[in-house]
C-alpha cells in the first residue's frame, strides 16, 4: 500500500512527492543497503561499544567499591548490633532478649546489662542469674 501511494504523489517522509519527482526508484530500492554487500567498517561504531564496555566497568566498580565501603564501615561498633551479638552469644530466648531490651531503652548502651548486674532490676532475677552465674556464685 505504501509504495501505491508514493507513486501516486502522496506524501512521503513528511514530503509531498509529485508523480516522477524524488524517484519512485528509491521506494523500491530502499532495503538494497541491508544485505551485507554495502556493509563497511566504521570506526565510530567501534568508539561506541567500547565507550558502552567503559561505562559498564566503571559502574561497576562503583557498585563493587559502594559494597566495600558499606562492609568496611558496617564492622565498626554499633551499640544495638553489640547488645545482638551478645544475645545470641549467650543463647537467650525470644523472652529474655525482650526483657533486656525493654530494659535498655533508658540506656545509652545497652550492652551494659551484660557487664553491669545491678541496671537488672529484682524482677529480672533469673536472667541476672543466667547471665552472671559466674561472678555471682
Amino acid at each position: 500500500m505504501i509504495p501505491l501511494l508514493a507513486q501516486q504523489g502522496l506524501l512521503a517522509a513528511g514530503k509531498l512527492v509529485v508523480n516522477g519527482g524524488d524517484s519512485p526508484s528509491a521506494w523500491r530500492h530502499m532495503g538494497d543497503k541491508f544485505d551485507g554487500r554495502r556493509a563497511t567498517f566504521e570506526w565510530s561504531e567501534i568508539y561506541a561499544i567500547l565507550g558502552v564496555l567503559v561505562l559498564l566497568a566503571v559502574l561497576a566498580a562503583i557498585a563493587y567499591a559502594g559494597q566495600w565501603l558499606i562492609e568496611k564501615y558496617s564492622q565498626q561498633p554499633h551499640p544495638r548490633r553489640l547488645f545482638r551479638e551478645l544475645c545470641q552469644n549467650h543463647q537467650l530466648s525470644r523472652q529474655e532478649r525482650r526483657t533486656l531490651r525493654e530494659l535498655s531503652h533508658k540506656l545509652d548502651h545497652p550492652g551494659a546489662l551484660f557487664v553491669r548486674p545491678e541496671l537488672l532490676g529484682e524482677d529480672a532475677a533469673v536472667l541476672r542469674a543466667k547471665l552472671f552465674a559466674d561472678v555471682i556464685g
